[in-house]
């Protein structure tokens, strides 16, 4: 657990009813070279947990996909006549 005085699931569940959590969870995003500079800086593959991310390891455990949602197709009820 390290710093964290409960799981971080529980610290984000606590943040999400508005309850006073420290250390605030946290998420650090990174572009993948630095994400691989920062897995042999670390010795570990595992970046989110090398850097203590909360929010993205919670999903990847909980099942949920972490990539960005795909947009929607454009509509063309709207477009200009």
């Amino acid at each position: 657990m390290g710093i964290w005085p409960m799981t971080r699931k529980e610290a984000i569940k606590k943040v999400l009813r508005f309850e006073p959590v420290s250390p605030a969870p946290y998420n650090l995003d990174f572009t993948r070279p630095m994400r691989a500079r920062l897995a042999e800086h670390f010795g570990n593959p595992d970046v989110d947990e090398a850097v203590g991310n909360c929010i993205l390891p919670a999903c990847r455990r909980a099942g949920r996909s972490t990539s960005a949602p795909t947009p929607a197709p454009k509509s063309t009820a709207w477009r200009a006549v």
